[in-house]
């Protein structure tokens, strides 16, 4: 079927410039299709640095990004500068400051304030309706709360993008078993940063789903180099106690015991709230063992650079890991990289070759892998490139990129 066009004035010369092609395609729009991205939050944290990679990636003659976030900064500045429509949809702030780690049953259902809640939702459905998507996908977990069911009201197809895992050692059991109810029904799909995500879901057979790997900009390739003099060995991320800062330190002691000369390095900061936390772990540092040892080189918006001042890339996490941005950047820069065995993380690295996993919540293995390391420098050359061909194999924005448009179409073909 052909379709009827309105044309603005234009003369003859600029009419010609138009191709046939251009004006009728059947049944499909000119424009390209919308798709409406949901966040709580505009902190740098791994799932919307994932965001900001899928959206300033997406080929915008397909689709077109629009990002709705409860708050400005830094997600916010970075989008607006690379074009993407972004707009503020405010809320109250005991609805975006409920913390996952700290909710109940009671909480989940009535978030503190349940009319707050509610008419959230039913002003969010009016702004979906307004921007008018073809799709809305949800980024983590309070945005599938509230922009899923205010796409649902907005009678467009929604994507929960679930990037936490929905078991007891991350959230209350209560709200879990909520979550994997909603999930079966508020959602068209769910996507899951990881395989070991998704299963925690517990979706039904013929539920819709995909795993697509939070991939990163490949950073250039840096030439291969000695460690450095004293070498540098460090986590970089968010300060949390899951994330296991306490138990870096705790390793670091013990190796150096056979190597008094290495550095440790921390960085990152405290992001939702862990101050009494970064406050302890900072005490430790100060103790005997470990004086003058630990740097602390707070926040840092150039990761990779920050990634590239070390020699050895440690993550330490006592729960399983959802995904692991940081391992995957890690060996992207050819690090070699020793990280907790547990959730998404088994996915990225084969250990012994590629990167080395030790046990959750063991410091011991973790001082012995780091020791490991520093007594086999030469070793750590080629376990780099490894890694880094891995990333260019399964973990690049490219390719989620790619996958999430899979998802998209096949989405858009239910309609």
């Amino acid at each position: 079927m052909w379709r009827s066009i309105t044309f603005r004035r234009m003369d003859v010369n600029e009419r010609s410039q138009i191709s046939m092609q251009t004006l009728f395609r059947g049944r499909s729009k000119i424009v390209s299709n919308r798709v409406l991205y949901v966040d709580h939050t505009s902190m740098l944290g791994g799932g919307e640095i994932a965001l900001f990679n899928l959206t300033t990636g997406l080929n915008r003659e397909e689709f077109e990004p629009v990002v709705v976030l409860f708050e400005t900064g830094k997600l916010w500045d970075k989008l607006v500068a690379q074009g993407i429509d972004v707009r503020l949809f405010t809320i109250k702030s005991t609805v975006k400051s409920a913390r996952k780690d700290q909710l109940g049953i009671r909480s989940l259902l009535r978030f503190r304030d349940i009319i707050a809640v509610v008419s959230s939702i039913v002003s969010l459905s009016k702004l979906i309706r307004e921007i008018n998507p073809k799709i809305v996908h949800c980024n983590n977990l309070k945005s599938n709360l509230i922009g899923g069911v205010a796409g649902r009201l907005a009678r467009k197809k929604v994507i929960w993008h679930i990037r936490d895992r929905y078991e007891s050692d991350y959230l209350p059991m209560s709200v879990v078993k909520v979550l994997r109810i909603l999930a079966r029904y508020v959602p068209h799909a769910v996507v899951a940063n990881s395989q070991s995500t998704l299963d925690t879901v517990k979706l039904p057979a013929g539920k819709p789903s995909f795993v697509i790997y939070s991939g990163i900009r490949l950073p250039a390739e840096r030439p291969d180099r000695p460690f450095n003099s004293p070498v540098r060995v460090g986590m970089v991320g968010r300060i949390a106690p899951w994330k296991g800062q306490h138990i870096f330190l705790e390793a670091a002691a013990v190796v150096l015991k056979r190597f008094p000369d290495v550095e440790f390095v921390v960085i990152g900061a405290a992001l939702f709230g862990e101050d009494e936390y970064t406050n302890r772990v900072k005490q430790r540092s100060n103790q005997p063992d470990l004086s003058g040892k630990v740097l602390w080189e707070g926040f840092r918006d150039d990761v990779i650079d920050a990634i590239d001042s070390l020699d050895i890339v440690v993550h330490a996490s006592i729960t399983a890991e959802p995904f692991g941005q940081v391992v995957v950047e890690g060996m992207a820069m050819k690090k070699p990289v020793i990280a907790t065995a547990g959730g998404g993380v088994l996915e990225i690295i084969q250990d012994q070759q590629n990167g080395f996993l030790v046990p959750m919540n063991d410091m011991q293995a973790m001082a012995e892998a780091i020791c490991r390391v520093l007594s086999q420098p030469e070793t750590s050359v080629d376990m780099g490139r490894k890694a880094r061909q891995r990333v260019i194999d399964c973990f690049t924005t490219e390719i989620s990129v790619a996958k999430a448009c899979e998802v998209y179409r096949a989405l858009l073909k239910s309609q």
